[in-house]
């Protein structure tokens, strides 16, 4: 057999308890029929490190797998096939190489995650994933989705104590049907009454892909303080849209809007019923009350010939007599210029007598200039009152009644103006620091000429500072990477504000392909400024953690005046010790800043590598014999993995281990054992070469007593099986079988290797792999020779009291036969009268039992079977002891003859055909334990009786009174 150190895939390291894999955030999401779910998993660890991590994926027909990702990048998925019916709804995990039962029809993937390894206490392992479900599918009821994280290769890098399993959990996706909602266009919510600020709703029912209701019914119950605006409603999608009634003349009043059917698609915009309102005169303009307006549409439809709940949704705005919105033109850094916008409205039913704008511009901007004000869409001229206040914060006041008069109803009109964001609050040096938000408020007063005054409205605005960006990258990368290779790794922090505070990188390296305490923390050393690095700074402390295999840099606050990259390059070797060969490892590079609030902002910038390990499989076999009968049972395909059987003492075999690294680095340190175990003498070494035929160099070792060790590397391959070459030793030797091996004796001979990474290095795991020599058995043969008298002249027949003579010949395999027995049952109606003889074939066959085989013959036992005259000495026993066969030519049989002798007896049971026989069984100890045997029987004699016939004559046939007859009688 084949013996393979386990291979990966894929990688990463995430302290101390037993390895738990565990998921977080396993629910239920409720999702349209026929259309896309998503939703987040977090695999976790729980305890001391775990690897190769991956989640088992079971989910039903109802559902297509559409895709699985971390961090926007795809998962390798593993499709392992669907469940066939039960009982045998099973199928084999290739990871684990462990049967998984699931249910019939539905379907089974694998997700590899991309790292070796998971820790406790490093960055949350977010998977998403997303299926779409059948149009078919019933609604409401749950469609689950099970998954199990695993850890394929357990609690080492090499898999060598297999994989650790975790509880399997339910994901749930409930299929819906539709969704109602009811929007306005209302600015920030609110509007003033009247016609010339008019509100657009949108009525909109998202109809499950493939889903059709019947009898769609939208009534919009207008509360009695909006008025509809004639001609104004529109009707999109579905099928038979028709307005069934519009409201009355008046304020208030339903909008009923009706559908024959609509089937849903993957579109959010099934059914859409527009139509716009304003509000009547409902504000007292003699006070500064504001009022909260309800809309409500309420929806009836069939699904599937049955009526659906009445479903509802509500869309608020609220009254104003003024209302004031503000905008900003979007973020940036310090020196950027923002512009700043006010809207305000007025409402139709009153006139503002005063309205001033107060405007708190916050700390951190300095107000550049007035830009324009226009009233009514026309240009007014207008000069604001700006102070700057001791806190930083500026006061912008627009009175904007001041240079326009009363503002008449129906009034709009729009300020803007622009501000430079700062470099420092105040009291300066307080740098705007990257990811702060600006928020500028504003309030306006104002009095209506009705009698309402000094009322207010207010909004406001956030000017975001562009927050840092992280990435990680390597330097000079190479396609693979192998044990000793120093990777280069650049995390970078862009700082577009040129400010920050609180930088911590925190780098999650991969067990145990990299080890963070062989770093230089020292910064200079294994940690450098990068090239791409603007600032020059030394970190304030450099840390390494060994249970998260994590490092930390703590860096000086920043403040400078322009955009700043902060870089460093961190210089690491690829660890020799044993891992798993051909894994892509991703490194998680997390870096976290605080700004002024003060929030914590964390960003987690990925990178990945594909390593390679050697990796080793040894082959064992047996390539001759010279015996040839052995030499038969033998298969020497290249490479040789054959087992040999019917060998016996003397018998000189050839056995060939191959060695191949089939891992994408060289394997160092080779090391092959083969300790002959017993039933092997003078055991010799014939050659040793690579794949291609080439002596290697031993640098210690004889392979028998002390570990072979190849003096060179194997060469890196990657592949399994022929074409062998530099990367595959071959070696050769012979054994000859010992005196004592024993019939049927099956000898297992293992061979085993262990390498490593480096010269030097810890060692992997050791795999194994054996040949075995079966010794061949005893073969017996058991004759007719003699019927005597022998009445029916032949070895077939025989008649009540004749004795029938057996021949059993037993060829006895070279070497020793411990504690041997004959025995020989014979039928019913049989009885041994004597044992003749026993016979070896030579002097090379030879019994320890005292005076040899005539003592054996002297101590044979007959035995009843049970009552009876026809049970008497039925059994004969012959006890051989110990027999050796110290022969060693193959070409010559060693055999034991055995003559021996039976009567058919005068018994009932005897009748004219029956046929009698008996079984010989030669019998000895097995090495294993127990024993075995070997058996025949001769081949059946019939019995045969005599049978009478009387014939009768008299003569003469007629006679009369007195005369003499003879009568004849013929007996045959």
């Amino acid at each position: 057999m084949r013996n393979l150190f386990p291979m990966g895939i894929f990688v990463w390291s995430l302290s101390v308890l037993g390895q738990v894999p565990t998921l977080n955030g396993v629910g239920n999401v409720d999702a349209f029929a026929g259309e896309q779910a998503c939703f987040q998993v977090q695999f976790q660890n729980v305890g001391s490190p775990g690897f190769g991590p991956y989640i088992r994926m079971i989910f039903p027909p109802e559902l297509t797998f559409d895709s699985s990702s971390f961090l926007g990048s795809s998962l390798n998925v593993i499709n392992v096939g669907v469940f066939p019916a039960a009982p045998g709804n099973q199928l084999v995990d290739p990871f684990s190489n462990t049967l998984v039962t699931g249910p019939a029809g539905s379907s089974f993937r694998l997700l590899e995650l991309p790292f070796v390894s998971v820790v406790a206490g490093g960055p949350p392992l977010a998977i998403d994933l997303c299926f779409t479900s059948s149009t078919s599918v019933p609604i409401g009821v749950p469609i689950p989705v099970d998954l199990q994280p695993v850890y394929r290769y357990g609690d080492t890098a090499t898999g060598i104590n297999g994989p650790i399993v975790g509880v399997n959990q339910m994901q749930t996706i409930t299929p819906i049907l539709y969704i109602l909602t009811k929007q306005n266009n209302a600015p920030e919510g609110e509007r003033p009454p009247g016609p010339d600020w008019p509100i657009t709703f949108t009525l909109n029912v998202d109809i499950a892909n493939g889903k059709t209701l019947n009898n769609i019914v939208l009534s919009d119950l207008l509360a009695a303080d909006y008025q509809y605006i004639p001609g104004s409603v529109m009707v999109t999608g579905g099928v038979g849209g028709l307005v069934n009634s519009l409201p009355t003349p008046g304020p208030g009043g339903t909008l009923q809007v009706s559908f024959t059917s609509a089937t849903g698609t993957t579109a959010s915009n099934d059914v859409v019923v527009t139509y716009q309102t304003y509000i009547v005169d409902v504000l007292d303009e003699t006070n500064c009350g504001t009022q909260l307006e309800t809309n409500t549409v309420n929806m009836t439809a069939d699904f599937m010939a049955s009526p659906l709940p009445i479903d509802s949704a509500d869309s608020m705005v609220t009254a104003k007599h003024i209302a004031l919105q503000k905008g900003a033109s979007g973020g940036g850094i310090p020196g950027d210029s923002v512009t700043f916008t006010l809207n305000f409205q007025v409402t139709d039913f009153g006139t503002a007598s005063s309205y001033v704008i107060t405007d708190l511009m916050p700390d951190g901007l300095t107000f550049g200039s007035h830009l324009s004000m226009t009233i009514n869409a026309g240009p007014v001229a207008i000069v604001p009152s700006v102070t700057a206040n001791m806190d930083g914060t500026t006061t912008i006041i627009y009175d904007v009644t001041a240079v326009t008069g009363n503002l008449g109803p129906g009034t709009g009109g729009t300020i803007t103006y622009n501000a430079t964001i700062d470099q420092d609050y105040t009291p300066a040096p307080d740098p705007v620091l990257a990811n702060d938000s600006l928020f500028n408020t504003v309030d306006s007063r104002y009095d209506l000429t009705a009698g309402a005054s000094n009322c207010s409205e207010g909004s406001g605005a956030s000017v975001p500072i562009i927050p840092v960006d992280i990435s990680k990258t390597l330097v000079n990368p190479l396609s693979e990477y192998v044990p000793g290779d120093v990777v280069t790794y650049r995390l970078s922090l862009g700082i577009p504000s040129g400010d920050t505070e609180g930088i911590v990188f925190e780098d999650f390296f991969p067990l145990p392909v990299f080890d963070v305490t062989t770093l230089n923390t020292t910064f200079g050393v294994d940690i450098n400024y990068a090239p791409t690095d603007t600032l020059g700074l030394v970190p304030s402390m450099i840390t390494v953690d060994g249970p998260t295999n994590s490092l930390r840099i703590e860096w000086p606050n920043i403040s400078t005046m322009s955009p700043e990259t902060l870089a460093v390059d961190i210089v690491i070797t690829v660890n020799n010790n044993p891992f798993a060969d051909n894994l892509f490892l991703t490194n998680l590079f997390q870096a976290s800043t605080v700004n002024s609030n003060p929030e914590t902002t964390i960003g987690v910038a990925p990178v990945q590598i594909h390593v390679r390990a050697p990796s080793l499989v040894i082959t064992k076999g047996v390539s001759a014999s010279d015996n040839p009968t052995a030499n038969a049972t033998v298969t020497p395909t290249t490479p040789v993995d054959s087992d040999i059987s019917n060998s016996d003492s003397g018998d000189t075999v050839t056995f060939v281990i191959t060695v191949e690294n089939i891992g994408g680095a060289q394997a160092y340190n080779v090391s092959i054992s083969d300790p002959p175990p017993a039933g092997f003498t003078n055991c010799m070494l014939t050659s040793i070469t690579d794949g291609n035929g080439s002596p290697l160099m031993i640098a210690s070792g004889d392979l028998f007593n002390t570990p072979l060790v190849l003096t060179d590397p194997l060469a890196a391959n990657g592949g399994v099986g022929p074409p062998f070459g530099a990367d595959t030793a071959i070696i050769t030797y012979t054994c000859q079988l010992a005196a004592s091996v024993q019939p049927g004796q099956v000898i297992n001979n293992e061979a085993s290797v262990t390498w490593t990474s480096e010269s030097g290095a810890v060692a992997f795991p050791a795999v194994m792999d054996d040949a075995n020599v079966t010794m061949a058995q005893p073969s017996i043969n058991k004759t007719v020779t003699a019927i005597a008298p022998g009445y029916a002249g032949n070895l077939t027949q025989v008649q009540i009291g004749e004795v029938v003579t057996y021949q059993v010949v037993i060829t006895v395999p070279e070497g020793e036969s411990q504690n041997v027995s004959f025995t020989d049952l014979l039928d019913n109606g049989l009885a041994f009268t004597d044992i003749v003889s026993i016979t070896p074939s030579s002097g090379d066959l030879t019994t320890d039992v005292a005076g040899g085989f005539p003592a054996v013959l002297a101590a044979a036992v007959f035995s009843n079977q049970g009552a009876g005259s026809h049970q008497l000495d039925r059994r004969a026993t012959l006890n051989f002891g110990n027999i050796t066969n110290a022969n060693t030519v193959d070409a010559t049989a060693e055999t034991i003859t055995i003559v021996y002798r039976a009567r058919v007896l005068n018994w009932t049971g005897n009748t004219r055909g029956g046929g009698r026989n008996n079984n010989a069984s030669w019998t000895w100890d097995n090495p294993a334990g127990g024993t075995l045997s070997v058996s025949d029987s001769a081949p059946n004699v019939t019995i045969i009786e005599p049978t009478l016939q009387i014939v009768k004559d008299v003569s003469p046939a007629a006679a009369d009174g007195g005369d003499t007859l003879t009568i004849t009688l013929d007996i045959s």
